[in-house]
């Protein structure tokens, strides 16, 4: 099985939304590419809030600092 990819499950939790957006993903996706395949996923189940797909604007946070630290500096932000 030399060649073959690894794959990851990517699990997406989104303040006020019901629940995780979960999909796999190949280990040499490029986190840009990650990030669009779970914007269209969020859009296509039609959950709110909405998002859109303005990439510039969004904040990521660890999943241990939970979404208490939405009132705190982001830990790392895309493209700023």
């Amino acid at each position: 099985m030399k060649g073959e990819n690894k794959k990851l499950l990517v699990s997406v939790n989104v303040l006020g939304s019901v629940g995780p957006i979960r999909f796999l993903a190949n280990e040499d996706d490029e986190v840009s590419s990650v990030i669009n395949t779970t914007l269209k996923a969020y859009a296509r189940q039609g959950r709110i809030p909405v998002l859109g797909f303005e990439v510039d604007n969004l904040n990521f946070y660890s999943i241990n600092a939970g979404f208490s630290s939405i009132f705190h500096p982001p830990l790392f932000s895309l493209f700023s």
